[in-house]
């Protein structure tokens, strides 16, 4: 059984490494139309250093995530990888920007989950663009009932109870959380058949 995973898991580290964009799993590297002026570059909110991000993940227990992270992650947060001139911070390290206030959720799923190269077509939706955390949801401002926008793809999710999200739990709450990038684990890639949205 372990070495199931253990082939799976080098068979996805190869492929995470040569992966050159996103759009080889078929996931858009333009934001979606309505995100652009949620998004377009006006104001600078933060400056992100990967590196936590990344060590967070890895840290957890999501290394293919990590790796996917770690290579595309100013690919999927819209204008992430769209850097102000005179920014020199910005070409100095590995870093991502949001703009506008905004705040991206990240929901990794568990390493096993990528054995299945089916769940690969639907990493976009394991984006969204909304402070979802245990004060969201203890507030009310993400319920039951809730759709959130995802980065890059036509459908939204769809929360569906307490931590929650297409029926997919959230295991590990605040693997990273700095304000602007919040990070989750879960126990499964999120259907993107659920529902209608």
């Amino acid at each position: 059984m372990a070495s199931k995973y253990t082939l799976a898991f080098l068979l996805a580290v190869v492929f995470v490494q040569t992966l050159p964009t996103f759009q080889s799993l078929g996931i858009p590297t333009q934001p979606r139309e309505e995100l652009i002026s949620m998004f377009k570059p006006s104001e600078i909110n933060a400056i992100i250093e990967v590196d936590g991000i990344i060590d967070a993940v890895w840290d957890a227990g999501f290394k293919i995530m990590s790796l996917i992270l770690q290579n595309h992650l100013h690919t999927v947060v819209p204008f992430g990888g769209t850097y102000p001139a005179g920014c020199r911070l910005c070409y100095a390290t590995d870093s991502v920007i949001i703009y506008n206030n905004n705040t991206i959720t990240i929901f990794v799923p568990v390493d096993e989950s990528f054995s299945d190269y089916e769940n690969w077509k639907v990493l976009e939706y394991q984006f969204v663009i909304a402070k979802v955390d245990k004060e969201a949801f203890n507030s009310g401002s993400v319920q039951r009932g809730s759709e959130l926008l995802t980065c890059h793809s036509y459908r939204n999710v769809l929360v569906t109870g307490y931590g929650s999200i297409n029926n997919v739990n959230i295991t590990h709450w605040d693997i990273y959380n700095d304000g602007h990038i919040i990070v989750h684990g879960v126990q499964n890639f999120f259907n993107c058949r659920f529902g209608s949205l």
